[in-house]
């Protein structure tokens, strides 16, 4: 069910910062119930579902470009209903959303960090050639799951564009996304690309919370946007 975009913001307390520095055991910004996309849903009381996706995950690579002895990739993380291993999900029986909303950027652009500890299976960054590649077969994976263009729409979410930076120079997920989701059919297959760079980019500027972590304002004012955008794209009064 719709509702208005401007609802209440969530107001986190200024002594919610790291406790440590790889993010220690009390962070509120890299609250996964607190992050942008969340607080969008809340916005336009509606209800979610999150899978559990570890951090550090990108739809083609993991952070960094380390091999993990698990599923590693947004795609597989979809397919299944746990993080470290392939596992049956009953929920798609049951659980039809409206939307589908996918957060890119960071992670598959990452520079290749394994390769500073004299590893030589590592990945490289992905190109943008890649990354669209890699957008391009999870949209495949999640239509199969919901066929519906109508009844369900597919949103990809970049936070990094060319001219708004946020972490890694080459990353360029906004025109992977938007070159995902032309060639999907666009807005008639029911695929839409929102950009959110400008939100993070100012974020980075303004400093960034745990392990490269967006801030609580920074959250804030991307849940703003995309509630918007959410709004129009599934016709919600």
């Amino acid at each position: 069910q719709g509702g208005e975009a401007g609802g209440p913001v969530v107001q986190l307390p200024p002594e919610a910062k790291c406790s440590g520095v790889s993010g220690g055991a009390n962070v509120a910004e890299t609250d996964a119930s607190e992050a942008y996309f969340v607080q969008a849903a809340r916005m336009l009381r509606a209800g979610y579902h999150m899978p559990g996706v570890q951090r550090n995950t990108g739809v083609q690579r993991q952070y960094g470009g380390w091999h993990y002895p698990r599923y590693h990739t947004g795609k597989q993380m979809f397919e299944s209903a746990f993080t470290g291993r392939p596992a049956t999900w009953y929920g798609w029986d049951w659980w039809a959303p409206h939307a589908v909303v996918v957060g890119l950027g960071k992670n598959d652009f990452s520079p290749e960090e394994c390769a500073w500890d004299g590893r030589t299976d590592c990945t490289a960054p992905a190109t943008e050639a890649e990354a669209q590649e890699a957008y391009a077969e999870l949209l495949t994976t999640i239509r199969r799951r919901y066929p519906d263009t109508g009844a369900t729409k597919v949103v990809l979410v970049c936070e990094t564009a060319p001219a708004n930076v946020m972490l890694h120079e080459g990353d360029r997920s906004c025109p992977a996304a938007m070159g995902a989701a032309a060639a999907a059919g666009g807005q008639g297959a029911g695929v839409h690309a929102v950009d959110l760079s400008p939100h993070f980019a100012e974020g980075g500027r303004r400093g960034w919370a745990c392990s490269g972590a967006p801030t609580a304002e920074t959250q804030q004012s991307a849940a703003r946007h995309l509630a918007g955008e959410l709004q129009g794209i599934l016709g919600w009064d």
